[in-house]
Protein backbone atom coordinates (compact mmCIF):
# COMPACT_ATOMS: atom_id res chain seq x y z
CA UNK A 1 0.00 0.00 0.00
CA UNK A 2 3.07 2.17 0.92
CA UNK A 3 4.42 1.59 -1.92
CA UNK A 4 1.49 1.94 -4.27
CA UNK A 5 1.35 5.15 -2.93
CA UNK A 6 4.54 6.41 -3.21
CA UNK A 7 4.76 5.06 -6.96
CA UNK A 8 1.33 7.08 -7.24
CA UNK A 9 2.99 10.30 -6.23
CA UNK A 10 6.23 10.34 -7.98
CA UNK A 11 4.31 9.50 -11.50
CA UNK A 12 2.44 13.00 -10.50
CA UNK A 13 5.13 15.07 -9.48
CA UNK A 14 5.73 17.33 -13.30
CA UNK A 15 9.26 16.53 -15.12
CA UNK A 16 10.97 19.96 -14.74
CA UNK A 17 10.70 21.84 -18.03
CA UNK A 18 14.76 22.69 -19.68
CA UNK A 19 16.31 26.14 -20.44
CA UNK A 20 17.36 26.23 -23.99
CA UNK A 21 20.53 28.67 -25.15
CA UNK A 22 20.89 30.07 -28.29
CA UNK A 23 23.61 32.95 -28.89
CA UNK A 24 22.78 35.13 -32.14
CA UNK A 25 25.88 35.21 -34.41
CA UNK A 26 26.56 37.59 -36.87
CA UNK A 27 28.29 35.17 -39.13
CA UNK A 28 26.86 31.51 -40.59
CA UNK A 29 25.19 29.22 -39.21
CA UNK A 30 23.97 32.56 -37.32
CA UNK A 31 22.63 30.29 -34.17
CA UNK A 32 25.23 28.98 -31.63
CA UNK A 33 22.80 26.42 -31.41
CA UNK A 34 22.30 25.72 -35.12
CA UNK A 35 18.90 26.66 -37.26
CA UNK A 36 16.87 23.77 -35.82
CA UNK A 37 16.76 23.53 -31.71
CA UNK A 38 14.39 20.65 -30.87
CA UNK A 39 12.48 21.12 -27.48
CA UNK A 40 9.89 19.71 -25.26
CA UNK A 41 6.27 21.24 -24.50
CA UNK A 42 7.00 23.29 -21.90
CA UNK A 43 10.52 24.20 -22.25
CA UNK A 44 12.21 27.65 -22.28
CA UNK A 45 14.29 28.69 -25.44
CA UNK A 46 16.61 31.80 -24.52
CA UNK A 47 18.27 34.15 -27.27
CA UNK A 48 21.00 35.95 -26.25
CA UNK A 49 22.24 38.89 -28.24
CA UNK A 50 25.86 38.56 -27.36
CA UNK A 51 28.30 41.74 -26.91
CA UNK A 52 30.50 41.80 -30.05
CA UNK A 53 32.85 44.67 -31.00
CA UNK A 54 30.46 45.20 -34.38
CA UNK A 55 27.47 45.83 -31.88
CA UNK A 56 25.06 43.93 -34.37
CA UNK A 57 21.35 43.99 -33.44
CA UNK A 58 19.24 41.63 -34.13
CA UNK A 59 15.90 40.18 -33.58
CA UNK A 60 13.89 37.17 -33.17
CA UNK A 61 10.66 37.07 -34.64
CA UNK A 62 8.56 34.32 -35.54
CA UNK A 63 7.20 33.65 -39.27
CA UNK A 64 4.06 34.56 -38.50
CA UNK A 65 4.59 38.21 -37.38
CA UNK A 66 6.09 38.91 -40.82
CA UNK A 67 3.23 37.52 -43.15
CA UNK A 68 0.04 38.44 -40.59
CA UNK A 69 -0.35 35.13 -39.36
CA UNK A 70 -0.39 33.61 -36.04
CA UNK A 71 2.51 35.69 -33.71
CA UNK A 72 3.37 34.30 -30.61
CA UNK A 73 6.98 35.98 -29.94
CA UNK A 74 8.80 38.88 -31.81
CA UNK A 75 11.56 40.34 -29.15
CA UNK A 76 11.62 43.66 -30.90
CA UNK A 77 15.11 45.14 -31.76
CA UNK A 78 17.24 43.48 -29.34
CA UNK A 79 20.99 45.46 -28.56
CA UNK A 80 24.38 43.71 -28.04
CA UNK A 81 23.88 42.36 -24.36
CA UNK A 82 20.50 41.75 -24.63
CA UNK A 83 18.35 38.47 -24.06
CA UNK A 84 14.85 37.49 -25.07
CA UNK A 85 12.84 34.15 -23.91
CA UNK A 86 9.59 32.17 -25.19
CA UNK A 87 7.83 29.73 -23.24
CA UNK A 88 6.65 26.97 -26.01
CA UNK A 89 3.68 25.56 -24.62
CA UNK A 90 2.05 23.61 -27.99
CA UNK A 91 3.99 21.04 -29.96
CA UNK A 92 4.78 21.97 -33.58
CA UNK A 93 7.24 23.70 -35.73
CA UNK A 94 7.62 27.08 -34.93
CA UNK A 95 9.46 29.51 -37.75
CA UNK A 96 11.86 32.41 -37.31
CA UNK A 97 14.43 34.82 -38.37
CA UNK A 98 16.05 38.16 -37.44
CA UNK A 99 13.73 41.10 -39.36
CA UNK A 100 17.48 43.12 -39.69
CA UNK A 101 19.01 40.26 -41.60
CA UNK A 102 17.24 38.13 -43.57
CA UNK A 103 19.40 35.42 -43.73
CA UNK A 104 19.14 34.73 -40.01
CA UNK A 105 16.83 31.88 -39.72
CA UNK A 106 15.61 29.29 -37.74
CA UNK A 107 13.52 26.59 -36.20
CA UNK A 108 12.34 25.41 -32.88
CA UNK A 109 10.91 22.11 -33.53
CA UNK A 110 8.55 21.38 -29.74
CA UNK A 111 7.54 17.68 -29.34
CA UNK A 112 4.66 16.69 -27.11
CA UNK A 113 1.01 17.21 -26.54
CA UNK A 114 -0.61 18.51 -29.14
CA UNK A 115 0.04 19.74 -32.42
CA UNK A 116 0.67 22.86 -34.52
CA UNK A 117 1.54 23.02 -38.05
CA UNK A 118 4.57 25.64 -38.77
CA UNK A 119 4.48 29.22 -39.17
Amino acid sequence: MVISLMLTAMAAMAVPASIHEVALLDQAPFYSAGPTVTVAVGDTVRWKNPMTKDGAMHTVTQMGCLTGDACEFDSGVMAPGAEFSHVFVQAGAYRYRCRLHAPMEGVIVVNGQGGKAAQ
